[in-house]
């Protein structure tokens, strides 16, 4: 009778037809309560069958990523082999075409019917881990990285911080349950980083090119939130192993920044655009540092990249590692400059890798006083512009124009001390679109139509000047020389189907700075500057 009152029956009514319908809700009841709990039951097992289906899903993609690399690389070997066999039957200062046999025998074919280029790389796709402790300096080397691979005919593609996506989204840390935002966070990284990988396969078949997934951190990054156990169940929460070492072995390489504030402790600041973006005092961001650190010890290409020099160099080892991890030509940053008399209509057959397109708007910013766009430093920069760089083709012959993958950065010079500060980050269409509001009003937007490619170990460039506009076009050739070369480069060593004019990499009027200055009536050394740009 007690448990009838509970749900407001009265069992102890002498009216047997009310006793009865109170026993048939009671039994009612009690199928609900039954019901519930088989449902959410049910619920939980639902659960982990999608987990463990994610997990298994993960596992095809990371097997069918190691599939297409081996099949890459088996790929360029059989180019290479089957150009060797051909090889002797060619007389002297002949050449053939590995990638098309029915190329003349000229030593050198059409732009126009060169097919997708294996390289020596193929068409493998890399994963790459770029991490570091607070104010290391990511942002910026994410940017400068990826301009570079780009640049030498890679297809990129980033992840971006997975905490970062969800603050910027309204998830945020919750005490009360400390490792939901964890869960959070590994969940999303782990299905953002499947999903793109998947796109980067797709691209690197598609366009015959090496890829890079390059990951604004990675899944081992939270072990350094959590302890071990902790950790272990998070893992096993969003359905990945509970191994540690499995985890590091989905990617090829980490590449760990040492936090400004170890080593370059007056370049550290919680403050960025304005706003402030950490919490850490110095002695916090150095103790989340070393946690980083020991989190991925053990994967076996983990590179440690301390404040030693400034932060250029820092940068300049970030790219020289790149640049042996995935076997590219290490050059210097300042390319040999000349002007070139034509573009070339003929490439060669033999040792030209990576070829690719791509038009670059630069447009010049000065920003008011009041503006809040840039207010990391209070620092007048010596030059800002922001980019958009348009990628036509990837291991394609230049005339081949057909992909239109965009991509936008912000680049600022300063001086801080003696020292001059470059930093680079990306930006997003509308961040790009909302500095176009800010473009200085003295100067043009500069447009160029660049070719990149790799001949016989040595990275060339050469840009059309679509804007401004010359006639006849201005066309400049820049080769980016090896680290270690101290011979000056001539005219004479560079390569016959490349018809350069003069070496004028000292010259100031073949910057694009200069030439985006706007001509007025009051500025005939503007003009003059123009003229001479052309002679």
């Amino acid at each position: 009778a007690t448990g009838g009152g509970s749900l407001g029956f009265d069992l102890g009514s002498s009216d047997g037809r009310d006793a009865t319908s109170s026993l048939a809700w009671l039994k009612l009841a009690r199928f609900g309560a039954v019901a519930v709990a088989s449902l959410s039951a049910m619920t939980a097992l639902a659960w982990k069958v999608y987990n463990r289906l994610s997990a298994l899903e993960d596992g095809r993609e990371e097997m069918q990523g190691q599939l297409q690399r081996l099949a890459g690389e088996l790929n360029a070997t059989k180019s290479i082999l089957t150009e060797t066999l051909r090889r002797p039957i060619l007389s002297k200062g002949e050449g053939l075409s590995s990638l098309d046999f029915k190329q003349p025998r000229s030593g050198l074919v059409s732009s126009n019917s060169i097919s997708a280029g294996l390289g020596a790389l193929g068409t493998r796709v890399w994963k790459l881990v770029l991490t570091g402790g607070p104010c290391a300096g990511k942002s910026t080397a994410l940017a400068r990285v990826k301009n570079f691979l780009q640049n030498h005919g890679f297809f990129v593609a980033t992840v971006s911080e997975a905490a970062t996506f969800l603050h910027n989204n309204g998830i945020h840390f919750y005490p009360k349950e400390a490792l939901m935002f964890q869960h959070a966070v590994t969940s999303t990284q782990r299905d953002h980083e499947t999903r793109i990988f998947r796109f980067c396969c797709a691209m690197a078949r598609s366009e015959n090119c090496p890829a890079v997934m390059l990951c604004d951190r990675g899944l081992q990054d939270g072990r350094s939130y959590c302890s071990e156990e902790e950790w272990m169940s998070v893992l096993k929460h969003v359905g990945l192993p509970q191994n540690e070492d499995e985890i590091r072995k989905r990617y090829d390489a980490v590449f760990h920044m040492v936090t400004a504030a170890n080593g370059a402790e007056e370049f550290y600041t919680k403050m960025e655009n304005g706003k402030q973006v950490r919490y850490e005092e110095p002695a916090q961001a150095i103790e989340l540092d070393m946690k980083l650190q020991n989190a991925w010890r053990g994967h076996p290409r983990h590179y440690i990249l301390k404040n030693k020099g400034t932060f250029e160099d820092k940068l300049k080892s970030i790219i020289s590692l790149m640049c042996s991890l995935l076997g590219i030509p290490q050059t210097k940053k300042r390319p040999v400059k000349f002007t070139l008399k034509r573009m070339p209509t003929v490439f060669p057959a033999h040792g030209l890798d990576n070829m690719s397109r791509s038009i670059f708007e630069k447009t010049y910013i000065k920003l008011p006083p009041e503006s809040n766009m840039d207010k990391k430093n209070e620092v007048e920069p010596l030059m800002m512009f922001v980019r958009a760089r348009i990628q036509q083709t990837i291991g394609r012959a230049p005339a081949e124009s057909t992909l239109g993958i965009k991509s936008f950065i912000l680049k600022c010079t300063k001086m801080e001390g003696s020292q001059k500060i470059e930093s680079t980050r990306n930006l997003s269409r509308r961040e790009y679109e909302e500095y176009l509001r800010f473009a200085d009003p003295v100067r043009m937007t500069v447009r160029q139509d660049r070719i990149q490619f790799t001949y016989e170990n040595q990275f060339y460039e050469i840009v059309e000047y679509l804007e401004p506009r010359r006639n006849p076009p201005l066309l400049l050739l820049n080769v980016y020389v090896g680290e270690d070369t101290k011979k000056k480069l001539g005219v004479p060593d560079v390569p016959k189907f490349l018809e350069v004019d003069e070496n004028v990499t000292e010259s100031p009027y073949y910057s694009a700075h200069t030439l985006s200055q706007k001509p007025t009536g009051d500025s005939s050394q503007t003009l003059d500057l123009l003229r001479s740009a052309t002679v």
